[in-house]
Parts: structure tokens; sequence; C-alpha cells
């Protein structure tokens, strides 16, 4: 089971969010897991941010999750992948915010490969907004 420690390394790449998640750690009750807590919050964030235009948030984040992303074989991986990316797919797409702005963001291969996957899924076959790897 995730701790809010797997997640602090994060957190700490993204210094106007920390603030949030040490609100939510100090009032954590454990009635749901802190993944789906920190999927939540940070999407949340994120793209009340991006309402405003301002993405900063996005890469410094995006940066930090290349390292967790390393190994699929983890809860972790799990946790970012198909909770949080697909939760923050599905929020900027409420929220009329364009995935593409969204996606120039990321820097690292993994998750440019993560952000293909998730966003497939979430759109069951559509093309994906990601169709070169490196550029994006």
């Amino acid at each position: 089971m995730l701790t809010a420690a797997d997640f602090e390394p994060i957190v700490s790449a993204v210094p106007s969010f920390h603030p949030k998640w040490k609100e939510l750690i100090e009032t954590f009750d454990g009635r749901t897991e802190v993944g789906v807590e920190f999927s939540f919050e940070m999407t949340e964030h994120l793209v009340s941010r991006a309402a405003v235009g301002d993405y900063r948030d996005f890469v410094l984040l995006f940066a930090a999750l290349e390292v967790p992303l390393s190994d699929p074989t983890t809860e972790i991986h799990d946790s970012l992948t198909m909770g949080f990316l697909e939760d923050l797919i599905h929020s900027c797409e409420r929220k009329h915010i364009n995935l593409e702005r969204i996606a120039d963001c990321i820097i690292g291969p993994r998750l440019r490969d993560e952000w293909n996957w998730a966003f497939n899924y979430t759109h069951a076959g559509k093309k994906p907004y990601l169709d070169d790897p490196i550029k994006g």
C-alpha cells in the first residue's frame, strides 16, 4: 500500500502544490487510498492553473514523474498511470483545457509513453495527440 512518503518526491517538485498536500496529509483519515487523494488534488491543482494559462507546474511535475514511471511493476506506477494520468486527461477535457498544450510540457520519454497509453486508453483507439515520440 502506498503512503504519503511515496508521493513526497513528486509533490516536492511542485512547490505551489506543497501547502495543499501538507494540509491534506495532516487531515488524512485513511478512508481512501493516498494515491486517490494525490490524483484528485494534484489534478485539481493543475487544471486550475491551466485554466488561467499557467502551465509551469505541469513541466515541474512531469519531469518528476520520470523516475517513478521507470518501473512498470510498481504500485506507484499503477497509481500514476491508471489513476492520475487518466484523471488528468478527463478533467482537462471536461474543463476544455487543450491536451496538446499539456503534452507540450512533457520532456521525458517515460511520461511521453505513459501519456500516449493513457490517452489511447481513455479514448478507445482514437488518434493520439502525440504521434511523434520526440516532438510530441
